[in-house]
């Protein structure tokens, strides 16, 4: 009984450590790396995973766009798959992510920038108004 680690997919990536020791299992090194992927996400020590997620995000919000031009489907119908398809796949792993100042700029943008969308009342509405998008935002999202 007890924890079994597989030295050969095991892989170290150190972030703000001073101790550059090699980490051994079983008398066998950890491969040290400055990158790899994690869930679909490149994870490295500068931060990031946010870029692979907000690109897989805006492809599913683009591959809805039916439903998000359709006049006959209301807002608060487009809400839900919104935050069913399309905030899990922005979201997906974001607990393994190193968050800098950068990275939580991209997330917010495209959050703002997806709902901004929705809340777009038709196309000949280009800019609905702050009290309008807020309104929508609060009650909807």
């Amino acid at each position: 009984m007890g924890l079994k680690v597989n030295v050969d997919k095991s892989k170290l990536l150190r972030m703000n450590s001073r101790n550059n020791d090699m980490v051994e299992v079983n008398g066998r090194g950890i491969e040290d790396v400055d990158r790899f992927v994690y869930l679909g996400a490149t994870v490295s020590k500068e931060g990031g995973g946010t870029e692979d997620r907000v690109v897989k995000a805006r492809g599913v919000f683009l591959r809805l766009k039916s439903i998000w031009s359709s006049h006959s489907i209301s807002r608060r119908t487009k809400v839900r798959p919104y935050t069913t398809l399309v905030k899990p796949v922005l979201m997906y792993g974001c607990e393994t992510w190193k968050m800098n100042k950068c990275d939580e700029n991209k997330i917010v943008l495209i959050l703002r920038t997806l709902i901004h969308k929705l809340a777009l009342r038709d196309k000949r509405d280009v800019s609905p108004s702050p009290a309008s998008a807020t309104r929508f935002i609060r009650n909807k999202v």
